[in-house]
């Protein structure tokens, strides 16, 4: 024979849970802050569980920074010598573009853009979906910041199933680059 029991605990705690989550919100976690770096006159603060790959000049004028972030996708910082000759922001979307898509894909490429504009500067985002059997999607931010003695490019490039998450840790990241 079986019994059952009615606790008053089996409907205690769910409506206490539906208490909680009503109170406290629905917003989306905040991304925690990960480490500060600083090297040769530049600062910023990595979102939890980002890395620095590089951090190189590929010419006197040029210094270029590769990050990974917490999911593996790619950020880079192009950083000019605002003395010295450097694309401007299309130019640099441009080439950049050229790089990400294969030539031989470049025909069957869907691509929708956009403005991007932010406290820090302006930009572009791209959507590429390739026409590939493995369907591969892609999203790729480029910001262009303004300093007293350099310019940068701030570029992310992560998968398009990837894109809400890493555009949160993105979004804080831009905010505390020096």
């Amino acid at each position: 024979m079986n019994r059952t029991y009615h606790s008053p605990l089996y409907f205690l705690i769910p409506l206490a849970l539906l208490g909680c989550s009503i109170l406290s919100g629905c917003s989306k976690p905040e991304p925690s802050v990960g480490t500060s770096y600083a090297k040769n006159g530049f600062s910023m603060v990595l979102p939890k569980d980002w890395v620095v790959l590089q951090d190189y000049f590929p010419e006197a004028t040029q210094r270029l920074i590769t990050i990974s972030t917490s999911i593996g996708s790619s950020v880079s910082i192009d950083i000019f010598d605002t003395r010295a000759s450097r694309p401007n922001l299309e130019l640099f979307l441009q080439q950049h573009m050229s790089d990400a898509i294969p030539t031989s894909d470049r025909d069957s490429v869907k691509i929708s853009y956009g403005e991007v504009t932010r406290q820090q500067g302006r930009g572009y985002f791209v959507e590429v979906r390739l026409d590939d059997e493995f369907n591969t999607a892609f999203y790729i931010e480029i910001v262009e910041m303004m300093y007293e003695n350099h310019q940068s490019y701030v570029t992310l490039h992560t998968p398009m199933e990837s894109k809400d998450k890493v555009l949160v840790e993105f979004n804080q990241f831009i905010e505390n680059i020096n």
